[in-house]
């Protein structure tokens, strides 16, 4: 009876330690499988860490932060405008973004004129989820806070608000700043990224766009023209070519100006001004600062 006791004590005990075993097996899978879902230079704690805020910021309405002072990703990161006083970002935008912090490889960050954003589009929450704050910021500003200290302080008694372009002028004037300020890239809420962007300093695409009159009374004609395009470009903070972009900017604004006199006409003038010739085409802007 016993010995009998006995041997089943010892069976018990062997299924226990080989369930134990099988046990620890899944735990070590998992925690590998959770290891591996950022680049293998990501922090385990902090992905977690990353989690829990997101999952705390979905399907709600937060106050936004200021963009801080001390900017340790200068240079390094990507920014998004929404010169709208919409309180979330639009659908496409979403899209935009997400590609921008996958394959583009740096930090992404939102500026908005809304004091607030609303967190309820499942495609932002699980952005938010993933990333949200290391990999993916937002903020609010002020124009006047943003335009303080360069070229454009003082601007905004000019600005005609009724103007049915008024939106597209403010997203020409905030990213201009956004970048001469803080350094990096800047890109539309229309542009994918399909590349790593970390190689690319000092940059700017060219359009092939229809020409534009001296007179803005007059439609554009149908001969075709190449003209600087800051839908997309990246300079390093205080860069002199921005400042002499803000400068024509400020010189030129005024009531009534077209979609393309702020960004790419204007851009255009000054890469001509900066490099000192008229075709200013076919020389690179580029800038140790």
């Amino acid at each position: 009876m016993i010995v009998k006791l006995i041997y089943k004590l010892i069976a018990l005990l062997t299924v226990l330690a080989i369930l134990f075993s099988f046990a620890q097996i899944l735990f070590i899978r998992r925690d590998f499988s959770v290891g591996n879902t950022e680049d293998t230079n990501s922090n385990e704690r902090t992905l977690k860490t990353s989690s829990i805020l997101g999952q705390d910021l979905c399907d709600k309405t937060i106050n936004l932060p200021r963009f801080p002072a001390a900017n340790a990703d200068k240079n390094h990161q990507i920014f998004f405008v929404e010169s709208n006083v919409l309180p979330r970002p639009r659908g496409r935008t979403i899209c935009a973004l997400e590609s921008a912090i996958r394959i583009g490889k740096m930090p992404v960050k939102v500026f908005f004129r809304s004091s607030v954003l609303t967190i309820n589009h499942p495609a932002l929450c699980s952005l938010v989820k993933e990333f949200y704050p290391h990999k993916l910021s937002f903020y609010t500003t002020g124009i006047e806070e943003l335009f303080t200290g360069t070229p454009l302080q003082g601007i905004t008694p000019r600005l005609e608000w009724n103007h049915p372009l008024i939106l597209q002028q403010m997203s020409d004037l905030m990213r201009a700043v956004i970048i001469y300020k803080y350094g990096g890239f800047y890109l539309d809420q229309d542009v994918l990224t399909l590349k790593d962007l970390r190689g690319v300093r000092n940059s700017i695409v060219m359009d092939n766009v229809t020409s534009v009159p001296s007179d803005t009374c007059q439609p554009m004609s149908e001969e075709r023209t190449h003209l600087l395009n800051q839908g997309t470009m990246h300079f390093n903070k205080e860069n002199p070519f921005m400042l002499e972009y803000l400068r024509i900017l400020n010189a030129t604004y005024r009531h009534g100006m077209r979609w393309i006199d702020p960004g790419p006409v204007n851009m255009h003038l000054a890469a001509q001004k900066f490099l000192g010739r008229k075709n200013a085409l076919s020389t690179p802007i580029s800038s140790n600062t």
